[in-house]
């Protein structure tokens, strides 16, 4: 399993446009390094990806790819993205995927997709580019698939996690119930490698590893 740390900031990256703490100040002096907002990619084969979020820097961390289209060629590495929350910081980049030849696989769950869909009107969007293909992440450990329907050698599971509605959907004032978060636990098929990816985890409980 090939693990690829795209972003790991926060929303609006480090240093934020309009922030003058010491952390981004470090950053525009050159003191600690720039840092984009959070996404990861994950492959088996250095071919195919998985990305996890897709921030608004998507186009930034897709031209860092080793992976780049063939002359003449209109294609991508990324085979599907899976969202762990409907936050902006994270699904912003899904829009920047507009251009893609085929229809952009998105995983998530029931709660985050309603979200989505109603603030930001996602489907109906991009149903004028490249449309979307909606799949319900699982809660057991299942294959995860490329968009051709064949296994990516990787299976995963979902966790959920506290979490509240983003403020273009009512934050913390919104009359509906909170949108939990997503973890993702992802395991090689044929190994015993396994990783968790918890963006914004802030408890930690041993017992999500005990299956």
């Amino acid at each position: 399993m090939i693990v690829r740390v795209l972003g790991s900031a926060a929303g609006g990256g480090v240093p934020q446009w309009n922030c003058g703490c010491r952390q981004c100040s470090a950053s525009r002096s050159g003191k600690i390094e720039k840092r984009t907002q959070c996404s990861i990619a994950l492959s088996v084969d250095r071919q195919r990806w998985i990305l996890v979020n897709a921030s608004p820097d998507l186009r930034s961390h897709l031209l860092s790819f080793p992976i780049q289209p063939s002359l003449a060629r209109r294609e991508t590495p990324i085979e599907a993205v899976l969202l762990t929350d409907a936050d902006l910081d994270h699904v912003l980049g899904l829009f920047l995927l507009r251009e893609n030849g085929s229809e952009v696989s998105i995983h998530a769950s029931k709660p985050i997709r309603n979200v989505i869909e109603e603030g930001l009107h996602l489907t109906e969007i991009l149903a004028g580019y490249c449309g979307i293909r909606w799949s319900e992440v699982p809660f057991e450990f299942s294959p995860l698939l490329y968009r051709d329907g064949y296994e990516s050698g990787l299976e995963y599971r979902a966790i959920e996690i506290h979490g509240q509605n983003p403020r273009y959907h009512g934050g913390t004032n919104s009359p509906v119930p909170s949108c939990p978060r997503l973890v993702y636990l992802f395991r090689e098929s044929e190994k015993s490698n396994c990783i968790l990816i918890a963006p914004e985890w802030r408890g930690w409980n041993l017992t999500f590893f005990r299956n």
